[in-house]
């Protein structure tokens, strides 16, 4: 039996959006606190690598090295396990969203232009912004980082609204 999905609870959404690099990917991504550029070539890799077509994608090696926004990669534009820019359907009809977005973090304007996307498709989408690095969700409660706390507060307050909906 598949249940309906009730609520959407998206934190820093990697989202590859049409038109290439962000500004803050551009920016950011040698700025953000937790998460440097080398780390943050890695995570996209490793990522990217999980959903490639067979034989499209080998990601680099080392750590090091600078993954250009797709890399030559023009399947990530259509994939929509990827990019959900590329959902065939659109975005209609998606349950309601909550976006928690960190604004010093290099995935902050594709959050920014996914919540967007989502708006224009008539989903019920609330935008939870934090003047934050990324990671402060996760890593904020070891740091005692009261912002940490209300997002997660937050979010657990979206998540039981969204199960408590009648309507799927």
């Amino acid at each position: 039996m598949e249940l309906p999905v009730r609520h959407q609870l998206l934190v820093y959404p990697v989202t590859f959006p049409p038109g290439g690099a962000t500004e803050s990917r551009r920016v950011k991504r040698h700025t953000a606190m937790f998460i440097g550029a080398g780390a943050f070539d890695f995570f996209s890799a490793s990522y990217l690598s999980q959903h490639q077509p067979a034989g499209q994608y080998q990601p680099a090696g080392d750590v090091g090295h600078q993954l250009d926004y797709l890399d030559g990669l023009l399947w990530v534009r259509t994939d929509p396990r990827v990019s959900p820019f590329a959902a065939a359907n659109g975005h209609a009809g998606l349950a309601p969203a909550t976006v928690i977005l960190a604004e010093v973090d290099p995935l902050v304007d594709e959050g920014r232009q996914y919540a967007a996307a989502l708006t224009t498709a008539a989903v019920p989408t609330h935008v939870l912004e934090y003047r934050m690095p990324h990671g402060f969700f996760i890593l904020g409660h070891a740091l005692a980082l009261p912002e940490a706390a209300a997002a997660v507060r937050e979010a657990a307050h979206a998540v039981n609204q969204g199960l408590r909906r009648a309507d799927p």
